[in-house]
């Protein structure tokens, strides 16, 4: 699966709105879990994003938008 990041963050928000945020993450996980092997091969290659609806000051798991607290 291949994203677009912006240059200057990682944060997905910078290109992408909050649906098409949870969507890419959603369709992430599923893809993780149908290739796990292949991930674990190449974890030291891959980049790291963010999502907008998470805390990155605490230490909880991100989970799907879908499964959030909305306010």
């Amino acid at each position: 699966m291949k994203i677009r990041l912006a240059k200057n963050n990682s944060y997905l928000k910078s290109l992408y709105t909050m649906e098409e945020e949870a969507e890419i993450y959603k369709d992430q996980l599923d893809e993780i879990i149908n290739n796990l092997g292949w991930y674990l091969d190449q974890v030291e290659y891959m980049v790291e994003y963010r999502v907008s609806w998470k805390n990155y000051s605490t230490k909880t798991p991100t989970i799907p938008w879908e499964f959030t607290k909305k306010e």
